[in-house]
């Protein structure tokens, strides 16, 4: 089945949530006239941030790493003749059209986390929303309408890159176990067995409703402890790739709720290794793996085929574990998505390569 578009209209009411939930991300009282876009280069990455002087002294919010998408967004907003006084109903205005229109949408109580860990802090800190929500939104940033049973999901997971650390000096703390603990909905947090009673997962009883913090693998294996969010994060293989070069995306449930996902490149290649990974019992999960990969490959091919080539280039250039690991998920998804490899193999040159090997 042949993915269907967001008609133009809900991509040009997306563009302007976006413009207005990051305007909004900005102080209200650093006016115009008293704010600045300024960046900054740590170990070789820029970073954004908008400056601007309160009564006591000067501040910075912390916007990304720097992307096309987020120069994009900054140049907008400096010449924007958006009336913002509008304010939150405008957003919920443009929020509820989007879903109406078919962007991608989540049950109220997954809901409920992500507005109220996101209210705290998370990612303005500059945790990543990784899984399957970030999968739902990347078809909203690409502006397609992917399967609502590929979007399905319980899960919230999230992703921490320590280097981070370097550029955010002085961003906020979010203790995570309070935030959650506050919305009294019976998260209890879910204890690991790979370490002295280091929780990474928070889960209701008698519910499939979690939430998971991961982080990039380090040499023990062992979960890492972030002090920025008072929770532990477990490392995962192949993490760094996925969230090297976040995006900027809002969620469109109530007034918005601005978030971090992976570049939808970066996601689909990590997903198709992801699915190499799955043991035998979580079949179900690597063929999901598979349908999501799929979607995204499919709306890259369509919309932006040099992001497809480019981060599949960059997994090829890794080693010969990751060569291994794309080729056989390339073959799964052939078996899966026979069509869907096909149009890898002819509008993304280098799957053709892969396919030979």
């Amino acid at each position: 089945m042949a993915l269907r578009n967001l008609d133009l209209q809900a991509q040009t009411l997306y563009a302007e949530l976006l413009e207005r939930v990051l305007t909004d991300t900005i102080p209200p009282f650093a006016s115009r006239a008293s704010r600045a876009f300024v960046s900054k280069e740590v170990k070789g990455r820029r970073y954004w941030y908008v400056q601007y002087r309160d009564v006591k002294a000067m501040r910075q919010v912390y916007l990304g790493p720097e992307t096309d998408q987020l120069l994009s967004i900054i140049e907008s907003i400096r010449k924007s003749a958006l009336d913002h006084s509008e304010g939150l109903e405008k957003r919920r205005q443009l929020c509820s059209a989007l879903v109406a229109m078919g962007a991608a949408s989540w049950p109220p109580a997954i809901m409920r986390v992500c507005e109220r860990l996101a209210a705290q802090g998370m990612f303005s800190s500059g945790a990543i929303l990784v899984g399957t929500l970030a999968y739902g939104l990347s078809g909203v940033v690409l502006g397609f309408r992917f399967r609502a049973a590929n979007a399905m999901t319980n899960d919230l997971d999230f992703s921490f890159n320590p280097a981070l650390e370097l550029a955010l000096p002085d961003a906020p703390e979010t203790d995570v176990p309070s935030a959650i603990d506050s919305l009294r909905m019976g998260f209890v947090p879910a204890l690991s067995l790979k370490s002295d009673n280091a929780s990474t997962s928070f889960r209701v009883r008698g519910s499939d409703l979690r939430v998971d913090f991961l982080t990039t693998l380090r040499r023990s294996g062992k979960p890492v402890f972030m002090k920025r969010f008072n929770t532990a994060a477990l490392p995962l293989p192949y993490m760094d790739y996925l969230i090297q070069a976040p995006l900027k995306a809002v969620i469109p449930f109530d007034a918005g709720i601005l978030a971090n996902i992976p570049n939808p490149a970066h996601f689909a290649v990590h997903k198709l290794i992801l699915s190499t990974l799955r043991p035998t019992r979580e079949e179900a999960k690597a063929r999901k793996d598979i349908e999501q990969a799929s979607d995204v490959f499919e709306a890259l091919i369509e919309t932006r085929p040099d992001d497809a080539n480019g981060a599949v280039k960059d997994a090829w250039g890794r080693g010969p574990k990751w060569r291994k690991a794309l080729q056989t998920g390339f073959r799964r998804m052939n078996k899966q998505r026979r069509e869907t490899a096909e149009k890898l193999a002819q509008g993304a040159p280098i799957f053709g390569k892969i396919a030979t090997h």
